[in-house]
C-alpha cells in the first residue's frame, strides 16, 4: 500500500516537468567521395578464411625452396646419420698409380 502512494506521488513529480523538445536531426556526415561513412562497413574477414590462406601461402614458399635446393633434397632421399669415413682417404692404389702417371708424363716431357 506504501508503494501505491511513491508511485502517486512520482507520477505527480513527473507531470509538473515541461514536456521535452525534439527539435534535433541526425546527420550522417559524408566523406570526399560522397557517399556516407555510415553505409560503408569495413569487411572483416573469417579467420578460418585467413588461417587457410596463411597456410597456402607458407606451403607455397615452401615450395619455392625447394625449387632451389638439389635433386637429392626435392626427392626427400633420406639422410645417413652416420657418414662413411673411408671416402675422405685416398687410397693407396690410386695414389700409387697417379705417382706412377705423373712420373711417366715427366719422363716423356723431359724426353722431347
Amino acid at each position: 500500500m506504501g508503494d501505491d502512494g511513491l508511485g502517486h506521488g512520482l507520477r505527480k513529480a513527473f507531470k509538473s516537468l515541461p514536456e521535452p523538445k525534439n527539435d534535433f536531426e541526425l546527420q550522417v556526415p559524408e566523406d570526399e567521395e560522397g557517399s556516407t561513412i555510415a553505409g560503408d562497413e569495413e569487411w572483416v574477414e573469417d579467420e578460418g578464411e585467413l588461417s587457410e590462406q596463411r597456410a597456402a601461402r607458407i606451403a607455397q614458399q615452401k615450395e619455392e625452396e625447394k625449387k632451389r635446393r638439389t635433386q637429392v633434397f626435392r626427392r626427400e632421399l633420406p639422410i645417413p646419420k652416420k657418414l662413411n669415413e673411408l671416402y675422405k682417404k685416398r687410397s693407396t692404389a690410386k695414389s700409387a698409380m697417379s705417382r706412377v702417371r705423373n712420373s711417366i708424363i715427366k719422363i716423356c716431357m723431359g724426353n722431347l
